[in-house]
């Protein structure tokens, strides 16, 4: 039996029973990574799109985002961590129920568009960072984000870098955006609730 590729046999060797071949990807190996490059750009394409509507929907929310990352970056790493966890335990027993395939789906979906805004905010302070070193101006946040995009995807895809590139960034991005209650100025501090006039 041979699984995805060639098979192969020594000179004057026989097979006495059947050969069986099971190729997922034609070409071998070398059609797999093919097949796994067009997924990653099909990817990247969708991550375009999501990045470029929450830039037109939510512009300062990505600001107050970008301004947290430098200084809590390294918390980001554990609360991006603890929220994949939490969101992926709840998602898989749902998943296994037909009652909970909305909702685990829904929780899905969820946790990507955090992620995607969170992605969007990185892209955002690398692409402001390259403006001001590079281009010695303050870009627009389009442009902005737009040139954070290119050197995450340009990245992205080299080989073995990309793969480590993806996960950690993924991490980052959930991360921070829950840090700062997602893009929000005012974060997760509480305001006391005004107490009314005599009150003890």
């Amino acid at each position: 039996v041979s699984v995805g590729g060639p098979l192969d046999r020594a000179p004057g060797s026989r097979i006495n029973g059947q050969e069986f071949k099971l190729p997922f990807i034609r070409g071998g190996w070398a059609g797999l990574w093919r097949f796994l490059f067009l997924l990653k750009l099909v990817s990247l394409g969708l991550l375009f799109l999501a990045v470029l509507l929450i830039t037109a929907l939510v512009p300062r929310r990505l600001s107050v985002i970008a301004a947290a990352f430098p200084s809590r970056w390294g918390m980001a790493i554990l609360v991006g961590l603890i929220g994949y966890c939490v969101a992926l335990a709840p998602a898989v027993i749902l998943f296994c129920t037909i009652i909970g395939i909305p909702l685990a789906l829904g929780l899905w979906f969820a946790a990507k568009g955090i992620k995607w805004l969170g992605l969007a905010a990185i892209f955002f302070l690398l692409g402001h960072t390259i403006g001001r070193n590079v281009f010695k101006r303050d870009l627009s946040h389009f442009a902005a984000v737009m040139g954070g995009f290119a050197v995450y995807a340009v990245m992205s895809l080299v080989p073995v870098f990309g793969a480590f590139l993806s996960p950690v960034m993924s991490v980052l991005a959930l991360g921070i955006a829950l840090l700062t209650r997602f893009g929000s100025e005012e974060g997760w501090r509480r305001t006391p609730t005004p107490q009314p006039p005599g009150a003890v």
